[in-house]
């Protein structure tokens, strides 16, 4: 029975944002910086991700290191030893409409860790100003891991795929842009 999925199950071989894994017992994730994922229960771990936000509950959000292409159906938490099983292995594709819509939902991803951050340090009485400020950074560094990874994906992309990677880019842009406004005009309304 898997114990945790992650999100998105597929990344860009061009390179990624943020993504989660959330565990599916309920229980809490214990405090680690560390992920990587490994092939079967007794796989050598690939390279390490460092995770962003934790004590989030049953999620982490981390950022992901490059993966071959070979499915990897196990999390192992560096800092324990612990693995989980995973519903659906974590793989890569090099296929640029695959690796924008897998872009595209790591937007989302990460509005949905900074909704939560920023309603955990209100909650832990940090100042609006504060809160601000950590937001616009790591927002403003995902944006521009965001650029070069759509730079190097509309490389590769094969004038067949164009219009449908275009078109990707473009939705993931627009919906990423609507969500930003909305959310920054609520949470930090002073």
């Amino acid at each position: 029975m898997a114990q945790a999925r992650v999100v998105p199950a597929l990344l860009c071989n061009a390179g990624s944002i943020l993504c989660f894994v959330e565990r599916q017992d309920g229980q809490v994730f214990p405090n680690v910086s560390q992920v990587a994922f490994a092939a079967g229960a007794e796989g050598p771990p690939g390279p390490t991700s460092d995770v962003a936000l934790s004590a989030l509950g049953t999620r982490l959000y981390f950022l992901p290191a490059a993966i071959e292409q070979a499915p990897r159906d196990q999390l192992i938490l560096v800092d324990t030893g612990d693995r989980l099983l995973l519903d659906t292995p974590l793989s890569s594709t090099a296929d640029p409409v695959d690796g924008a819509g897998s872009l595209r939902t790591q937007m989302e991803v990460l509005s949905e860790a900074m909704t939560a951050f920023v309603a955990a340090e209100r909650l832990l009485g940090v100042g609006a100003e504060q809160v601000l400020s950590v937001y616009l950074a790591v927002v403003s560094d995902a944006h521009l891991r965001l650029g070069e990874v759509l730079e190097a994906i509309l490389v590769q992309t094969p004038p067949t795929e164009e219009v449908n990677v275009s078109a990707i880019v473009e939705a993931l842009v627009t919906e990423n842009r609507t969500r930003m406004d909305g959310f920054l005009s609520t949470a930090f309304a002073f």
